[in-house]
């Protein structure tokens, strides 16, 4: 006989959301890119936004999944993605802000930053077959980060500061 596959979820012990970034996001000295700001701004500044954007949205779907939070403090994010990418805080507040437009992929409630509603329901799918990854050592942890990751990238296709919910779809046909 065979073996049987379960389809039942994998039991997870809630973390801490300091545990869910430490483990989910170690520093990586390949996320600075201070020499390209050095030879060329303009490039510079695009692909830090875009880290940003993705950095941020991959740490609200970790913090909900495994710490059962919903959003982050605005002061934890913004700190947290300041220190991986190595860019100052006052960026990192300025993209939050850009990107926390009726269009963007955040949303920011009293002190605490979100991920809209369209982005959830784009990474659906992905975040069900996350249920059944254990996240056990090193090898479960880089599954589960590429999964979210490429749900994620999907889902913010085409992001770059124009928006890219079904508002922004909407809007373009009129435009």
């Amino acid at each position: 006989m065979g073996k049987r596959k379960s389809n039942s979820k994998v039991q997870r012990v809630r973390m801490s959301v300091e545990r869910v970034l430490i483990q989910f996001f170690p520093p990586d000295p390949r996320m600075n890119m201070s020499a390209l700001k050095l030879f060329d701004i303009m490039e510079f500044s695009t692909a830090m936004e875009e880290r940003f954007v993705r950095l941020l949205a991959m740490m609200l779907v970790m913090v909900k999944e495994y710490a059962g939070e919903e959003g982050m403090s605005i002061q934890q994010a913004v700190a947290e993605v300041a220190y991986r990418l190595g860019v100052s805080v006052a960026t990192v507040k300025r993209y939050l802000q850009k990107h926390a437009v009726s269009i963007g992929p955040f949303k920011v409630q009293g002190r605490r930053v979100f991920l809209r509603e369209w982005v959830w329901e784009q990474i659906q799918d992905a975040l069900a077959v996350l249920q059944q990854v254990p996240v056990d050592g090193r090898e479960g942890t880089e599954k589960v980060v590429k999964l979210v990751w490429a749900a994620l990238e999907g889902a913010l296709e085409g992001q770059n500061g124009r928006g890219g919910g079904p508002e922004a779809e909407d809007l373009n046909a009129f435009i």
